[in-house]
């Protein structure tokens, strides 16, 4: 008897453990840990049209598919996140590396926007789509990358992720005008590699 019931209860243990979201850190040096939005997801448009797609965090690096360089960031869907990294956004707006070889994607969490405002967030994430075509803008309802990635709430976090899918740098809050070069410097050196 007593060994049913610890068989029992090894069993709802190991149910209870195996149902539990996986997390993993962003590490310097290690791929870019499994990450999955299914709700919302990239905003993807045609005919001047936006719908929504799954997204999966297999597309950056290690698929071989399109081996070019990434720049995440992820960002909460507050205006003041948003800001935070915009040295690093609007320089790489000016230089225009080439869309082959680097691909900034945007994952605004919108989970952790002011409350009553992701409505609106949204809707500024379609029109940001409409002007930029070509980039990569992906809603993330639940906030699931912030909690599988053990990110901070009201914050922005930038990761350098090679084209094989390991991450090159990795940094939450606002980056330093040294930090903005040491990305440069390591985007440019990724896209003369390729």
């Amino acid at each position: 008897m007593n060994y049913l019931k610890t068989l029992f209860h090894s069993v709802i243990l190991l149910i209870t453990v195996s149902s539990l979201p996986s997390h993993a850190e962003i590490t310097v040096g290690k791929p870019l840990p499994a990450l999955q939005i299914n709700e919302d997801g990239e905003l993807l448009l045609s005919n001047d049209k936006i719908s929504f797609s799954a997204w999966d965090s297999k597309i950056i690096g290690g698929d071989g598919s399109k081996p070019r360089v990434h720049t995440l960031q992820y960002i909460a869907g507050r205006q003041d996140a948003s800001d935070l990294n915009k040295p690093l956004t609007d320089t790489l707006a000016e230089l225009k590396f080439p869309i082959e070889k680097h691909l900034v994607t945007t994952i605004v969490n919108l989970d952790d926007a002011m409350w009553g405002t992701s409505g609106f967030v949204k809707a500024e994430l379609e029109n940001k789509k409409k002007l930029y075509k070509h980039s990569s803008i992906v809603a993330d309802k639940k906030g699931d990358g912030q909690k599988t990635w053990e990110l901070s709430k009201k914050n922005s976090a930038i990761a350098i992720v090679s084209s094989r899918g390991n991450v090159l740098f990795f940094k939450e809050g606002a980056l330093s005008a040294k930090e903005i070069d040491t990305v440069l410097g390591i985007i440019t050196e990724q896209i003369n590699e390729l």
